[in-house]
């Protein structure tokens, strides 16, 4: 499809515009971002941010200036390595810690606890919440993103965030 076709059907249909964008982009976007994160969930992450942040900032891409291939390229490049710098500094222990402080230990469990949860949510679920506590979008954006109503993203969110907890102390959290 052409950049100016899915750019209008962007416009005229969001939810088959994000589904097109994915399957024109998303194989080309995985190997950019192999480049610089190796974790799959981390990769999938990259590229799901970098597709949801274009379809947000849409309306600022330039088609003068290059096609929509070269731009999202250049976002996930970037978002690549916002990610593995983000991923180092967490294995890197600040000045006043200490690497082993047990305090440090149960926030890491605790941390992988809430990841084991989110991977056993459905995808839908999963995004909403990444966008919502991990990507700082309002609800609002999120509905709009997800071609929903916002009452139903609220009430949702609120639902995914009670199974969460269920999960989390059926795991032994």
């Amino acid at each position: 499809m052409t950049d100016k076709r899915l750019l209008e059907l962007l416009e005229t249909d969001p939810e088959a515009g994000v589904r097109q964008l994915k399957a024109q982009f998303s194989k080309g976007l995985y190997y950019i971002v192999r480049l610089r994160i190796q974790g799959e969930a981390d990769i999938e992450d990259c590229i799901e941010d970098t597709l949801t942040d274009f379809y947000l900032q849409r309306r600022q891409f330039d088609p003068s200036r290059g096609t929509i291939k070269a731009y999202l390229a250049t976002m996930a490049d970037r978002k690549a390595i916002h990610k593995f710098q983000d991923i180092r500094q967490q294995w890197q222990p600040s000045e006043e810690e200490q690497p082993f402080r047990q305090d440090a230990l149960d926030h890491w469990e605790d941390h992988e606890l809430l990841h084991e949860a989110l991977h056993k949510l459905p995808m839908r679920d999963r995004q909403m919440v990444e966008m919502k506590y991990y990507g700082g979008y309002s609800t609002r954006e999120i509905a709009q993103i997800q071609g929903m109503q916002y009452e139903t993203v609220k009430k949702r969110l609120q639902r995914v965030c009670k199974k969460l907890q269920q999960i989390i102390e059926q795991q032994g959290g």
